[in-house]
């Protein structure tokens, strides 16, 4: 019995994820913050430093919670301050791939300008 439970977990977690990700599409400020994620997770793949893979970590679920976010146009500065804050972390501790990361803080200030500039 707590088997199939688990599975039944498994599988209503994965249709709610597909169900979030379709809805970041339909908005183009959340599918550009939802790209920088995916670009961060490629990014942490190839790091061999733990302070460097802490502030990715960070970044990443900061990133990928304000693409939720704007996704469902409940903008929080508070997820791209601390993601954007977290870049400029890892640039501190030479992390390999520097540039994305510099590129992702970048295309992150480009994502909160526009915010801002359509409250």
């Amino acid at each position: 019995m707590k088997k199939k439970a688990y599975i039944a977990i498994a599988a209503s977690a994965i249709l709610i994820n597909s169900a979030n990700a379709s809805i970041l599409f339909d908005v183009p400020l959340a599918k550009k913050c939802y790209a920088i994620y995916n670009k961060l997770v490629a990014i942490a793949e190839v790091q061999t430093t733990n302070k460097c893979q802490y502030e990715l970590s960070s970044a990443k679920s900061h990133t990928e919670s304000a693409a939720l976010r704007i996704s469902e146009d409940a903008f929080s500065k508070y997820e791209l301050d601390n993601a954007i804050n977290a870049l400029r972390h890892a640039q501190v501790y030479s992390c390999e791939e520097e540039e994305g990361i510099v590129e992702a803080e970048q295309g992150l200030l480009e994502i909160k300008s526009q915010i801002k500039s359509q409250n």
